[in-house]
């Protein structure tokens, strides 16, 4: 049963001790019976690396920009040292994993421009799920929220 403080959810009781002070009680909800969600398998064309600009300069982070960067988005080898230490590289890097969903050659070509030009300079940031898992080959949710299912008898007084 997942706990909530939201509103709706608790009720003030008074409390039956000698200061017969008040207190909130917080009720379990019910849990909201859940669906399997199927992501579709896909492999990273390696290909669509040849379809985005190569870069004369890097954008150079420092400090706790670099270490943020380094620990948290930067795909790692498997003793886990950084094999991306630019932004640019990880643009790239999430453009391809993005596009190699698309089911056409051609569309793949379009979508890895147009995702990899938004990302660019950081027009775009997207979660940093995506930013930490797209193009990585791991099987990882690059959802960053998710909503749970409204049951419509709760929104009776």
């Amino acid at each position: 049963m997942a706990r909530t403080k939201g509103s709706r959810n608790k009720q003030k009781l008074v409390s039956r001790s000698a200061r017969n002070k008040s207190k909130t009680v917080y009720h379990a909800l019910p849990t909201v019976e859940e669906k399997e969600v199927v992501t579709p398998e896909y492999i990273i064309d390696e290909s669509l690396y040849d379809f985005l600009p190569k870069e004369d300069s890097f954008t150079e982070l420092d400090g706790i920009r670099l270490k943020v960067f380094l620990d948290r988005y930067s795909n790692k080898d498997e003793k886990g040292n950084p094999l991306e230490h630019y932004p640019e590289e990880v643009w790239r890097r999430v453009a391809v994993g993005i596009a190699s969903v698309e089911k056409t050659p051609e569309l793949k070509a379009e979508w890895v421009k147009k995702f990899y030009g938004c990302l660019k300079d950081f027009k775009f940031i997207p979660g940093g799920r995506i930013l930490s898992g797209a193009g990585t080959g791991y099987e990882v949710t690059f959802f960053n929220c998710f909503v749970l299912g409204w049951d419509a008898t709760r929104q009776k007084n």
